[in-house]
């Protein structure tokens, strides 16, 4: 059982960075979130750890996020994921808790009937709101898509260079689930689904980037794929 010990002291660990980078309104939004999403978002909170030191990485990850958010219905044209992330801290101080809903979709729904004040918008900084309105999406993919989706956001806010809005809206048009996307990179697939995937990919990055060469793209999708049984 070691592993796992260790397991969760690093997801711990990394909790405790993002709880010291963000209020504590915002804190409780991304707990309450990690304690209703039935997958361990350990992914989600890693990555948070990771790049709010450098918040540029996290701002042009939420950038391609805001992208396939659209592309799937999940924010309105001209919502975005701060948007979201501050209605969620300001009915989390009205009393408006992700664990006081069974669903996603309840909650979602919760935020967006609740009035915010422009004022505390004002206050709130873009940072806590970022990493909020990040949040919500997880459970949002974890309860519309499958367990495990939420990681796609996870990959996207490690590897925001990687994972753009352009390429990935290119793979949700190519690829007929997402959890085929997220398992291919995480080496979870068969091996022949695995190379049905992967060609795929290189055809999506092809007409993205005709110059490269097929050996240049499976280099960069080995670069992010996870090998089977790390």
């Amino acid at each position: 059982m070691g592993w796992f010990s260790s397991a969760c002291s690093a997801v711990s660990s990394a909790f405790s960075s993002v709880c010291s980078a963000v209020s504590s309104a915002c804190s409780s939004v991304l707990s309450g979130i990690t304690n209703v999403v039935n997958n361990s978002s350990g992914s989600l909170i890693t990555a948070l750890a990771l790049s709010l030191p450098i918040s540029g990485a996290l701002l042009k990850a939420v950038t391609a996020i805001d992208v396939i958010c659209k592309v799937l219905g999940m924010l309105e044209p001209k919502e975005t994921t701060e948007d979201i992330g501050d209605r969620a801290i300001q009915a989390q101080e009205a009393g408006i808790r992700p664990e006081n809903y069974g669903t996603y979709k309840e909650y979602l729904s919760a935020i967006k009937n609740f009035e915010i004040d422009p004022k505390k918008s004002d206050e709130i900084n873009q940072l806590e709101k970022l990493v909020a309105g990040v949040g919500v999406h997880y459970w949002g993919f974890e309860e519309k898509f499958g367990l495990g989706t939420g990681d796609l956001i996870s990959k996207t806010i490690e590897s925001p260079d990687y994972f753009t809005g352009e390429r990935l809206e290119a793979y949700l048009d190519a690829v007929e689930n997402i959890s085929d996307v997220v398992e291919f990179f995480d080496g979870k697939l068969s091996p022949a689904d695995q190379d049905m995937i992967e060609d795929k990919l290189i055809e999506v990055e092809k007409g993205l980037h005709p110059e490269k060469s097929t050996a240049d793209i499976l280099k960069e999708l080995s670069d992010h794929t996870q090998l089977r049984g790390e």
